[in-house]
Formats: C-alpha cells, sequence, structure tokens
C-alpha cells in the first residue's frame, strides 16, 4: 500500500493479535491520507482467544499511548463499561471452572 494513499482504515478486533501493536499503528499511520480516519477497536475484557495468538488488552489511556506514538490524533473513544459489566463478564468467563455450589 502506497504512503498516505488511504482515507479510511477499518481495523476492529485486530490489534489484541498483533504481536507489537506499536509498529502495526506506525504502519497504518503511515498509509492514511492526511486529514483521514482510522476507526480501531479492541477488546478490554475477553476471554483469551487465539486464533492463533493474543497478546494484548488496552485501556482507553492505552489506545491513547499508541495513537500517540504514529503521531495520530485520538478524536472520540468509546469504553463502555463499568463495574457491574466487568463483574459480569469476569463471572461468566469463569463459570465453568466453578461448581454450582461456589456460583450460589
Amino acid at each position: 500500500v502506497d504512503p498516505e494513499s488511504i482515507d479510511l482504515i477499518m481495523c476492529p478486533f485486530v490489534f489484541e493479535h498483533v504481536s507489537r501493536p506499536w509498529v502495526a499503528i506506525r504502519t497504518l499511520a503511515s498509509t492514511l491520507r492526511p486529514g483521514g480516519f482510522v476507526i480501531w477497536s479492541a477488546p478490554m475484557f475477553q476471554q483469551y482467544h487465539g486464533s492463533p495468538h493474543d497478546y494484548y488488552r488496552f485501556t482507553p489511556k492505552g489506545v491513547q499511548a499508541l495513537a500517540a506514538h504514529a503521531g495520530l490524533e485520538v478524536v472520540r473513544i468509546y469504553a463502555p463499561g463499568d463495574l457491574s459489566l466487568m463483574s459480569g463478564v469476569m463471572t461468566g468467563m469463569m463459570l465453568p471452572y466453578w461448581t454450582r455450589e461456589q456460583v450460589l
């Protein structure tokens, strides 16, 4: 892909599988035209899902740091969730490992 040749890059749920995300984000940034956008998403609370590798989870601050490393400006971060959502997700992920008595 030629440098500065793309107006919009969509990258949903890929970066948790990239072993060197700071290199990958710079590659995305280099292909982006001035004024272009990257729509990017990654999980924060999700169980390990290799396929074949699963390296990272990203907090909002981590996303900002990654973008800044590539010279990208973060226009908006949408990070849904609170303690109740996180507790529910973590409970659901652990459920197969607990007995009925431990769950109740």
